[in-house]
């Protein structure tokens, strides 16, 4: 494998979580 291979996997599911924790925050911001 590649290192640009690795570092896009990398990123990606680094941006997934974010993105899935904003989430979460978001919907328990709404239905306090």
């Amino acid at each position: 494998m590649s290192a640009r291979r690795i570092f896009w996997f990398a990123a990606l599911y680094g941006l997934s979580l974010l993105a899935f924790t904003a989430l979460v925050y978001f919907i328990r911001a709404i239905a306090r």
